[in-house]
């Protein structure tokens, strides 16, 4: 692949994690005004779901060739070996999926599980595909160090207040994303 073609699918996933980082900032506070009058979850969908649609819809509409540059990344993952797939899955997949039995630590988990996910992934494009992702272990490093800032501050600060906590976990993956996207965005 080209080194232009590499600049391409850096700025577009650029480009999604920066509308991933706004849709968070937008629907993390409006989440904390939501349960403080006590209205029933499934507002909670329909704002998670519009600020998500409304984000990345303005993101690919602005910029069309996100979704081409983003399948070309993912399609050389099919390529890797079946092992190297499934722990990749479980990487992301793992800390979601206990979050049913361990609720209490959903913040952490949710952390965990973006923090794993992207730095495995960063890894297995680097060894299989060549590719040059560090976007991705820059969104996993941030949203893995924040875990223990996390847990930290609920335990003190936010330790009478669980919607603040969770406030500022979902910042921290805000962040994260918001941080590897600019990097996508300018580095060369």
């Amino acid at each position: 692949m080209s080194a232009c073609a590499d600049i391409e699918i850096k700025r577009s996933f650029g480009v999604l994690f920066i509308a991933v980082a706004l849709a968070i900032l937008f629907a993390a506070p409006l989440s904390l005004l939501l349960s403080k009058s006590q209205l029933p979850y499934f507002y909670y969908l329909g704002l998670w779901l519009g600020s998500f649609g409304l984000s990345l819809g303005i993101s690919i509409y602005k910029r069309r060739k996100v979704f081409s540059s983003v399948r070309i990344r993912m399609k050389k993952s099919l390529g890797w070996p079946l092992y190297i797939k499934i722990i990749n899955g479980l990487c992301w997949a793992g800390p979601f999926s206990v979050i049913s039995v361990f609720h209490q630590l959903y913040p952490y988990l949710i952390l965990l599980g973006i923090g794993l996910g992207n730095i495995s992934t960063y890894f297995f494009i680097k060894k299989y595909s060549n590719g040059n992702n560090k976007e991705q272990l820059l969104v996993g490093l941030i949203a893995t160090c924040s875990i223990p800032i996390s847990i930290l501050l609920d335990n003190t600060l936010f330790s009478t207040n669980y919607e603040v906590a969770l406030l500022f976990s979902r910042l921290s993956i805000a962040a994260s994303y918001g941080s590897g996207g600019v990097y996508a965005l300018i580095a060369r």
